[in-house]
């Protein structure tokens, strides 16, 4: 497997280590960065407006994506369509980087010529993105048809070539069943791929063996995202493992484990395309390790982030990944700073006017009907 400079990989047990991304600008175009800057920045304004709804008491509970971004984004740049999306409550920039294309919603900011990272889906990405706030405020027009109000629904577009699948609340069970997926694809013969974001909390489950273990035995085209933020709800990894990284546990499986910055989104992308090549050819299972920081409790509302000791927080918060990647564009000549404010701007404005939409939606009514077997 190819390795980006800024990964050390873990196929014999060694420590895995993130090394320096001081050069990361040199292995991509600039167009690759600033459409993963604007990415980020739509998944930052989405978790923003959300944010602001449950501070003034609009919504009742939110559960923030705030610095996943980059490890998010970057994960969905690799894949394509007919792939799938196996996702948590805070890998929206996933979501947002599936199912949008950016440059059809500011065609006047990207031009048409542009080289993109991976070809868009099919289909309308503004419905999509006003379907999925309907989800989040509980409305009808929502894609579990407003029976709940979170990232626990799956959503299939065949005929675009999107394959969803939507968090379980016991969030290890969720590994054994993108392997399912994964396997569904080898048993087509397909070359598609699935990929599982995980907080490190669920590494400490069963499902966890279990899923890593029958996916590199039969060689699944599976890849497997650690996010860790080094806080399970409160429970500092400390106390979940001895092991100096959880990249290390895949030679257990004899499957390739590799530690990297989160905060980095090249990084993040070098990673997972080695990752998902290695996956189409059929050569199985990657484990990847990407080390975010805690910016938000587990929830807003409870106190799990004032476990987190000050200076580690500060730590956190000072290697915010959107302030490192506009500082990085900045001193790189890549874009202005009015460049990088009208990017923020649009984003801003169209989540307000997307998020206003799906408030005027109907609710459902306690009679309407809900599928829950596929069609």
């Amino acid at each position: 497997m190819d390795q980006s400079p800024n990964t050390t990989p873990s196929e014999t047990g060694a420590p895995a280590e993130a090394t320096s991304n001081a050069s990361w600008l040199d292995t991509v175009s600039d167009h690759t960065v600033r459409e993963m800057h604007a990415y980020m920045r739509l998944t930052r304004e989405w978790d923003l407006r959300y944010e602001k709804m449950f501070k003034t008491g609009a919504l009742s509970k939110w559960y923030s994506s705030v610095g996943n971004e980059a490890t998010t984004v970057a994960c969905a740049s690799a894949i394509e369509s007919g792939d799938a999306l196996v996702s948590l409550h805070r890998d929206v920039g996933a979501i947002l980087r599936h199912y949008i294309d950016i440059q059809s919603l500011f065609p006047e900011i990207f031009p048409g010529n542009m080289t993109l990272v991976r070809d868009p889906l099919s289909g309308d990405s503004r419905e999509r993105l006003l379907r999925l706030a309907c989800q989040m405020l509980g409305r009808e027009h929502g894609f579990s048809g407003g029976h709940e109000r979170s990232y626990h629904y799956n959503h299939l577009e065949p005929e675009n070539g999107l394959i969803h699948i939507g968090m379980i609340s016991h969030l290890g069970s969720m590994i054994p069943v993108a392997a399912g997926a994964a396997l569904s694809f080898q048993q087509q013969g397909s070359d598609r791929v699935a990929i599982n974001f995980i907080g490190e909390g669920a590494t400490s489950t069963g499902d966890f063996h279990e899923g890593l273990n029958i996916a590199s035995v039969w060689k699944l085209p599976f890849i497997l995202v650690i996010e860790n933020n080094h806080w399970a709800f409160s429970t500092p990894t400390s106390q979940q493992y001895a092991c100096d990284n959880l990249a290390s546990r895949a030679a257990g499986y004899g499957m390739p484990g590799i530690e990297v910055d989160g905060n980095d989104p090249v990084a993040v992308h070098q990673v997972m395309k080695s990752a998902v090549e290695r996956a189409r050819a059929g050569e199985g299972p990657t484990l990847v390790e990407a080390h975010v920081g805690r910016h938000r409790g587990h929830s807003e509302g409870d106190d799990s982030l004032n476990q987190v000791p000050s200076d580690e927080l500060k730590g956190y918060l000072d290697n915010d990944p959107m302030d490192l990647i506009e500082t990085r564009m900045i001193n790189s000549g890549i874009v202005s700073r009015a460049w990088l404010e009208e990017i923020r701007e649009r984003c801003s404005t169209l989540i307000m006017e997307v998020v206003d939409e799906a408030m005027a939606m109907p609710e459902p009514t306690p009679n309407s009907d809900r599928s829950i077997y596929a069609e």
